[in-house]
């Protein structure tokens, strides 16, 4: 095994540390060794990276930062030292100010009651007002997951509002970090709307109350659209929680793909809203990019330290953390709020406990199972709502010859779905259309004889463009055309699928079906 080299000996604790803090940006692993005199402090790393190490302290005139730089000027030595002690003052002050933000109850209901009218009062010019109050009552038990999570889960600040043309949010600050914290928190808005949908929606088949079908939708969609690995979906936060938080690199990684999946959906679907989420997920990476990585480094030089338990930045640690920020941050941008949010950040990720495999393992398992139960329900729900909402009546009708026919029309949710000739038996016998689902355009067309498919049956896809012609016999297709480069062309028999082969009517159909 390797023994590690020393590379620089220094005359200051401080110094030494702040070369192996920015080391460890580099991804060089280093340590440092006190002698039991204190008098020198010397920094050793791996000989696989001895080369590397000495040519960023050296060759590439490298300097620490104010912060923990040793003049030997007397003069410019207090200059520098007045400047440091006067950032870390005003930092301290803003660190103070963040932690301490709190408001009352009554502010917070306050900020809830405004944000909610302004939201409502955008949602009216694209809905109605039952959708709207519908829509904000979803997601406010949607937030309320979130909210009680975060109490029992002992969060400070907790806030909840509402964003106009977006939805809502509540926020709150970790008074002990963990990625099993975040991970329940993102799970706990989503798991329990499902479950309400789920509950509405059964409620809704046994009474038939239209309003319980919408609010079993709205629950439905919502919150499985929010289990989605995208950010900034509760989704895209469980696996940052789960996975990515361990490595930073596999975190921007994940953030970038989500974005620009989120972006081409937007682009797709000509959704602006998506595109705005996609757009505040990308310029939201370089800040993870700078907090992540000072984290980490910071976390490594502190393993062996007791200081990660203060809820707060320990002022021993300050001065080494605004030192980093420094040579991370662009010129110029060396705001003390500006520091100081990164710094509560960065602290909030050093502080951050991270979730077990076993835990992991567990969280990614219910994951699965609810939003497999989320994407599950809503079709078999939207199913079983039409099957309740279908009508079925028989009406007497005069066709242009004089003959008088009887026609069986079954209409969903007031709209016309089919319309069949029957006979004086019952059975379908004629002419029948039939149209695709709350729209105008005919979905199928063709004639029945004595209860069988019989003749040319002809198939239109949504936008009314024709598809295909299938002939039966009786109930047996005999022939099969489809669209192929623009032109109906007949499709062999042996080359017909599955489906096409297996196609056979053994029994007439019709009002009451002969048995």
């Amino acid at each position: 095994m390797k023994e590690d080299i020393a590379i620089r000996s220094f005359s200051s604790q401080d110094e030494a540390r702040d070369v192996a803090l920015k080391l460890e940006i580099e991804g060089i692993p280093c340590r440092v060794t006190t002698e039991m005199s204190g008098i020198c402090t010397t920094l050793f790393v791996t000989p696989d990276y001895f080369d590397a190490a000495a040519q960023i302290i050296g060759d590439d005139g490298f300097e620490l930062a104010p912060l923990s730089e040793e003049l030997d000027e007397g003069g410019a030595e207090t200059g520098q030292n007045t400047n440091t002690e006067d950032l870390l003052a005003h930092i301290s002050v803003e660190l103070d100010a963040i932690a301490g933000t709190q408001k009352t109850l009554w502010q917070n209901l306050g900020a809830l009651v405004v944000s909610l009218i302004l939201f409502m009062s955008f949602g009216l010019f694209s809905a109605s007002i039952a959708g709207v109050a519908l829509l904000v009552g979803v997601i406010f038990v949607h937030e309320c997951g979130h909210f009680i999570g975060m109490k029992l889960l002992r969060y400070k600040d907790i806030k909840m509002f509402f964003i106009p043309l977006f939805g809502a949010a509540v926020s709150g600050t970790e008074t002990a970090p963990s990625d099993l914290r975040k991970a329940v928190i993102s799970l706990l808005g989503p798991v329990p709307g499902i479950i309400i949908g789920i509950a509405v929606g059964i409620a809704y088949l046994r009474t038939g109350q239209p309003f319980l079908a919408d609010a079993a939708r709205t629950f439905l969609f919502l919150n499985t659209f929010n289990l989605l690995p995208f950010h900034p979906l509760d989704g895209g936060r469980f696996f940052d929680a789960v996975l990515f938080s361990r490595h930073p690199k596999l975190e921007i990684g994940f953030k970038i793909i989500t974005a620009l999946i989120l972006g081409w959906v937007a682009v797709e679907s000509k959704t602006a809203l998506l595109g705005v989420f996609a757009f505040i997920s990308l310029l939201s990476l370089r800040n993870t990019y700078i907090s992540a990585g000072v984290a980490r480094a910071v976390r490594n030089q502190l393993s062996e330290c007791d200081h990660t338990d203060s809820y707060t930045v320990p002022s021993q640690c300050l001065p080494m953390l605004v030192t980093l920020l420094q040579a991370k941050l662009p010129a110029g941008r060396a705001d003390p709020k500006l520091i100081a949010r990164y710094v509560t950040e960065i602290w909030q990720r050093v502080r951050n406990k991270r979730c077990s495999t076993g835990s992991s393992v567990g969280l990614l398992l219910c994951y699965g199972f609810f939003i497999l139960l989320g994407i599950s329900s809503g079709p078999i729900f939207q199913a079983a709502s039409i099957m309740k909402e279908r009508k079925t009546e028989v009406i007497s009708r005069t066709l242009p010859t004089g003959d008088t026919t009887r026609i069986q029309i079954v209409s969903i949710r007031g709209q016309k779905f089919s319309e069949t000739q029957i006979n004086d038996d019952g059975l379908f016998h004629g002419s029948q259309t039939a149209w695709h689902m709350f729209t105008t355009n005919r979905s199928k067309e063709g004639r029945w004889k004595d209860g069988y498919w019989h003749g040319e049956w002809k198939s239109w896809d949504a936008e009314g463009r024709l598809t295909g012609i299938t002939e039966y016999d009786m109930g047996n297709p005999v022939r099969y055309q489809k669209l192929i480069n623009g032109e109906m062309r007949d499709v062999p028999r042996d080359e017909w699928s599955r489906v096409m082969k297996m196609v056979k009517q053994d029994k007439p159909r019709g009002i009451n079906e002969r048995r």
